[in-house]
């Protein structure tokens, strides 16, 4: 759930070489399949949640459609009633998110990465 890409980079460790597209495609794999990994997300968007300040809260609540995921509706089948279309938080995209809004894609750290580089 945490690595992306033909070099399985991972999101802990290589965010900065992980787009947002790919943790997004990702997810909508994922998510509609109902299973272990979409409720290993929906743990780890809880998790962040209650562990990040009301500051970083605030700051990635601006644009939640790039941590939520819709879900498409599940016609009935056989004796299943048909599932609506709802939409769901993603772990791994909120977590991405809380990266590109506070560290990665900041005008400081870009900055500060030029400075380091000039002095190489």
């Amino acid at each position: 759930m945490l690595t992306y890409g033909p070099r399985a980079l991972n999101l802990l460790t290589q965010y900065g070489e992980i787009t947002m597209a790919q943790v997004r495609a990702q997810a909508e794999i994922y998510q509609p399949l109902l299973d272990h990994g979409c409720q290993n997300s929906a743990m780890m968007f809880q998790c962040i949640n209650a562990s990040i300040s009301t500051e970083v809260l605030a700051k990635v609540s601006t644009d939640p459609t790039r941590y939520r995921i819709q879900l498409p509706t599940v016609p009935a089948q056989g004796n299943q009633p048909a599932v609506p279309a709802e939409e769901v938080e993603d772990g791994p995209c909120f977590l991405k998110a809380i990266i590109d809004d506070t560290y990665a894609n900041t005008a400081t750290n870009v900055a500060l990465a030029r400075r380091n580089l000039a002095n190489l």
